[in-house]
């Protein structure tokens, strides 16, 4: 991808996941052992998460770097246009967040 850097301070890649939701289920789950098998392999990894839940306490356990990062479900099929409009700008003012975290993590 062209986005992606590996920092002078570091010779290891890094690379930064979005999850779009907080528990600890089968995706967040395999997220976190690609974590480790990536860690294994000399990537660090870090991950932006939607909020407070058990994927962030597991995040922080591990001593990952982490962003909070909201994100909307702007495709929920029975919100109205004006919600789907409303969560979609939540979307973008989170993917603002995650760009600044994202540059400052890997300059």
């Amino acid at each position: 991808h062209p986005s992606f850097r590996i920092s002078p301070m570091s010779a290891r890649p890094r690379i930064l996941f979005v999850s779009q939701y907080g528990a600890l289920f089968g995706a967040n789950r395999s997220l976190l052992a690609l974590v480790d098998g990536l860690a294994a392999h000399g990537i660090e990894s870090g991950i932006a998460y939607p909020g407070a839940g058990a994927l962030a306490e597991e995040i922080s356990r591990r001593g990952l770097f982490s962003c909070a990062a909201p994100v909307a479900d702007w495709t929920a099929s029975r919100a109205t246009l004006r919600r789907k409009l409303s969560n979609l700008r939540w979307t973008f003012a989170g993917a603002r967040r995650l760009r600044a975290a994202a540059a400052a993590w890997n300059p």
